[in-house]
């Protein structure tokens, strides 16, 4: 349900369980923050309607000045401080491939990347 109401995909950041509380099931969502800055209901798309921010314990539907923002920032000119899913990283691919094309790769290309 999640997958298909919530855009981009955020079930990566999601923790769940059921629980039976007085003969009913309530299902308990743990919601990370995911490394898009711009997750919006599927069928409302990204107007006003669909996309909602955090303002302290609440969510309120975000304005055409704050959509823009959000995307802005998340159309990849701030890579550099988005968050990795693979936290292991090393350079070894880089290496190979740059190896293999006959490219110099040392410190510097590496501080670069």
């Amino acid at each position: 349900m999640v997958r298909d109401s919530i855009k981009l995909d955020l079930t990566m950041f999601l923790y769940y369980e059921t629980l039976n509380e007085d003969g009913k099931q309530i299902v308990v969502i743990d919601a990370q923050q995911g490394t898009e800055g711009s997750y919006y209901i599927a069928k409302k798309c990204l107007c006003p309607e669909g996309v909602f921010v955090r303002q302290g314990y609440s969510s309120v539907l975000a304005t055409n000045t704050v959509i823009r923002r959000m995307i802005k920032e998340t159309d990849g000119e701030h890579f550099e401080e988005m968050r990795s899913l693979e936290q292991n990283l090393t350079f070894e691919a880089a290496q190979k491939e740059f190896s293999d094309r006959n490219i110099l790769f040392g410190e510097m290309q590496m501080k670069t990347l």
